[in-house]
């Protein structure tokens, strides 16, 4: 006994102890050490799958996709479960079905299934009822466990589902020579849970990624479709300007046609002196009269011209406003979403992309909102909605808005706001927005290097007589200010000009 104590002491838990059916102290001491291994043994398997569990964590740490999980997942669990093969099939939601993601020691067959649904096989049955299925003395012809040195066929299966909350993930199919002992059990349990956590945050962050480049896709093909309805436009209002014209052509002729029958009038008072000249005179007034009558279908026929194109146009709006809306909304939503970041899987900057992408989107459905008002345009007028907005606020979301475009321009972006400049202004935060994003966009497109500057101060008296506002209040002046081409003098009083472009 005295031996056996100092085996145990140094570790060797694998002796054999005698005299435990002795009733003296002999056997007291005996049982005492008996109780003694097994709890030091029940420790030391405690401890390796504690430790087991830690390994693999920490080599699948690595992986990026289902897929290398799953191969790096079978290939830690095998060996340490004592398994010569084993496979992992992944569900798949959509398809409905397991398919072969990972393996270890597994040789590929023509008659060995690759794709099981719930209830087929070993594999399909354990994913169907969610329990582990063992089975023993597995027959000659089953697949066998190859090595450099020889094939030998596995005694023992076991399909063990892959479960995270009854949600199933997938099932392993490991074959051995020997049982699966309590303790490759236990590893096998405890370390399931924390595995499926990682596969399914996984497949959340890839899904996570697909829907970012959906709606970077959506927003792109927005811009393209921006870009057309702009040339649409572009190729109105060339349109409304010809017909315009015709139109001042039409009212031109009308007015000497007026004219050339006040004449005629006149004439027939004139002529009625003479029965021969009135005849004359009537013959040429009923000839300019058939002239006139044409001139008249023309006009009626331009006016119907006029009328039809303006209808197109105001069709052609309305159709564009479902075109345009169906597609903004899905980017509005799907941004909305990325923004809130309520899975948490995105980080600061992601969250960031995601809110510019929101209120550029926001922004341009209300320049949408404004182009499709036709009686706003035929005016020739906007309404302006005046409320309090903080400066503070308008500097955030600018800069928010362009610090993006400034770094993919390699350009620095600056807002410089005056001391004297108060902290709120009664203005159209829309309009005012949308003036911005004008003058930043476009100082941004045409500016190669350097810098684009935003400046907040309060306007001088030149300036206020420049601009003709009235005196005695308090006015802030809003500046963009780069180094890029500029515009040249000649142009600046056309910028405000309907329909043009600099």
């Amino acid at each position: 006994l005295t031996a056996k104590m100092t085996r145990l002491a140094d570790g060797d838990l694998d002796v054999d102890i005698n005299g435990l059916e002795r009733g003296d102290e002999i056997g007291a001491i005996a049982r005492a050490l008996e109780v003694f291994r097994r709890n030091s043994l029940t420790s030391r398997e405690a401890n390796w799958v504690k430790l087991s569990v830690g390994e693999v964590g920490a080599a699948l740490q690595p992986a990026q996709t289902p897929g290398d999980y799953a191969q790096a997942l079978v290939s830690e669990i095998a060996p340490r479960i004592g398994a010569g093969i084993g496979v992992l099939f992944l569900w798949d939601e959509d398809a409905g079905e397991l398919r072969l993601q990972g393996s270890y020691g597994f040789q590929r067959r023509k008659h060995l299934g690759l794709r099981y649904g719930l209830g087929d096989g070993l594999i399909g049955q354990a994913a169907l009822e969610r329990k582990r299925i063992g089975v023993q003395q597995v027959p000659d012809e089953f697949f066998g466990i190859h090595s450099a040195l020889g094939e030998a066929q596995p005694r023992h299966l076991v399909a063990v589902p892959l479960l995270l909350k009854e949600r199933l993930l997938g099932v392993f199919e490991f074959g051995a020579f020997q049982h699966f002992t309590p303790t490759q059990e236990a590893f096998s349990d405890a370390v399931l849970p924390t595995v499926a956590l990682g596969l399914d945050n996984i497949r959340r962050a890839e899904e996570t990624q697909r829907l970012l480049e959906h709606t970077r896709a959506q927003a792109e093909e927005l811009q393209r479709s921006q870009v057309a309805l702009q040339a649409q436009e572009e190729e109105l209002r060339a349109t409304n300007e010809e017909l315009q014209g015709k139109t001042v052509e039409l009212e031109e002729q009308a007015q000497r046609l007026s004219a050339s029958e006040e004449e005629l009038r006149v004439q027939a008072e004139e002529l009625q002196a003479s029965n021969e000249e009135l005849r004359q005179k009537t013959e040429v007034l009923n000839e300019q009269k058939d002239v006139l009558q044409v001139l008249q279908r023309e006009t009626e026929f331009k006016a119907q011209e006029l009328a039809r194109a303006s209808q197109y146009k105001t069709d052609f709006l309305a159709n564009m406003s479902h075109e345009l809306r169906t597609p903004l909304n899905s980017l509005l939503i799907l941004s909305k979403e990325l923004a809130e970041n309520e899975s948490g899987h995105l980080d600061a900057e992601e969250v960031e992309a995601a809110a510019v992408i929101h209120d550029s989107g926001s922004n341009l459905l209300r320049l949408i909102n404004d182009i499709l008002d036709l009686s706003k345009i035929e005016a020739g007028k906007m309404d302006v909605h005046r409320e309090e907005v903080r400066v503070d606020a308008i500097t955030r979301e600018v800069t928010r808005h362009f610090r993006h475009m400034a770094v993919e321009s390699r350009l620095e972006f600056a807002v410089d706001v005056d001391p004297q400049v108060p902290e709120a202004l009664a203005t159209d935060r829309s309009k005012l927005q949308q003036i911005l994003n004008n003058l930043l966009g476009n100082a941004f497109k045409f500016t190669r290097e350097g810098k684009v500057t935003l400046r907040l101060s309060m306007a001088d008296d030149a300036l206020l007589g420049r601009i003709g506002a009235p005196a005695g209040r308090a006015h802030v002046a809003l500046a963009v200010q780069d180094t890029g081409i500029g515009i040249p003098a000649e142009r600046l009083d056309s910028i405000f000009e309907a329909f043009e472009q600099v």
